[in-house]
């Protein structure tokens, strides 16, 4: 199930709003922006949330999550349509999305660790940051689990 649909994307532009035979970007070209932007959304909040969310139990968290992966493919559509001289003020799609996805899943800081959101998905189950530490685990060929700190390596 993607998060936004290729209507809602074209609805964003008036130029894509035309019959598909003389569509400026094709509707197959718009579903794999989506696909693309649905797996960045679902790779940033991997480990943040239970996944998957559903329009059954969690319609609020996917209007928010629609809304990112609209502007993440919208973006992709603008660089496709359009070619910004170097003094034009270009749309902030993926500024905005980018920035509303680390409102909700925060990026890995250089020290490895993932800082709260400031925003939490309003229906979907929040499992924390996923943050373990000094856990190592191998699993040897007869099933016997070794980590680090009870047996010897």
């Amino acid at each position: 199930m993607s998060y936004s649909t290729k209507e809602q994307v074209k609805a964003m532009f008036r130029n894509l709003v035309a019959p598909a035979d003389n569509a400026a970007v094709a509707d197959a070209s718009i579903e794999e922006f989506i696909d693309e932007a649905d797996i960045t959304i679902d790779g940033a909040i991997t480990g943040v949330y239970t996944l998957p969310l559903t329009a059954l139990d969690n319609p609020k968290s996917l209007v928010l999550l629609q809304k990112i992966s609209r502007l993440l493919a919208a973006a992709v559509v603008d660089d496709v349509l359009n070619s910004y001289a170097e003094g034009d003020k270009k749309p902030s799609y993926k500024k905005d999305a980018m920035e509303l996805l680390g409102r909700i899943a925060p990026e890995r800081g250089k020290d490895g660790k993932r800082p709260a959101p400031d925003m939490l998905l309003p229906d979907a189950e929040y499992i924390g940051m996923n943050v373990q530490k000094d856990t190592i685990s191998l699993q040897a060929v007869e099933g016997r689990q070794f980590s680090k700190g009870v047996d010897a390596w």
